[in-house]
């Protein structure tokens, strides 16, 4: 059985200077959360997906975000929303999307080896 792995947030500390005072002090904003997943092949992946969707000088957007192929708002925000709905890739695995003219979105992506990819392009529908 897969080991289960849990989001966790990790604060970031940001050093501050009260101007009354003028004493510092550590503060800990909520915009500095981290999910501590940077290195896995979950964040690999989703950040490659929002890559060739979004960024013209990527070498694959002309087959994707240049096809019109776009990622859904809540995974383009938060990677914690991908993972969610995703879960944890599989060994040997790559995301995919079942129909290849439609955008990344939970009800059309799934995990799955290159096998079933090759079969899965839009030149062998």
């Amino acid at each position: 059985m897969a080991e289960q792995f849990q989001i966790g947030y990790i604060k970031k500390p940001k050093i501050k200077r009260d101007r009354k005072t003028r004493r510092f002090y550590v503060s800990t904003p909520p915009s500095s959360l981290k999910h501590g997943m940077v290195d896995t092949p979950e964040y690999n992946s989703w950040r490659a997906m929002r890559k060739r969707c979004v960024n013209p000088n990527e070498e694959n957007y002309k087959w994707y975000g240049g096809r019109g192929i776009s990622v859904c708002s809540e995974w383009m925000t938060s990677f914690q929303n991908f993972y969610s709905d995703m879960g944890e890739r599989p060994e040997g695995m790559t995301l995919d999307r079942i129909d290849p003219d439609g955008n990344y979105e939970p009800s059309n992506c799934r995990w799955s080896d290159y096998k079933t990819q090759t079969r899965n392009r839009r030149m062998n529908r």
